[in-house]
């Protein structure tokens, strides 16, 4: 973790890999972008699976909506 509480990217890159709910919960994330509403129902089902699809859910949609991942998105790419 680093000074200001929050993970390092190598360590949220970890939780991801070791993480099945995770893993699809950032599927998820992706796929609802231009869902149709059978895939919309297939998510909301995916939710009622497991209290932890719905943790990862939640925890996915911070990380991607988070400050860094903003910066990271907007910063100039090397050629």
């Amino acid at each position: 973790m680093s000074k200001n509480g929050k993970q390092a990217p190598y360590a949220l890159a970890q939780q991801v890999l070791n993480d099945p709910a995770m893993d699809q919960a950032l599927t998820w994330l992706i796929e609802l972008e231009t869902a149709t509403a059978q895939q919309q129902q297939a998510f909301l089902a995916w939710l009622e699976q497991n209290p932890a699809n719905l943790a990862a859910f939640d925890k996915a949609e911070a990380i991607w909506s988070s400050q860094s991942v903003r910066d990271a998105a907007s910063s100039p790419k090397p050629r």
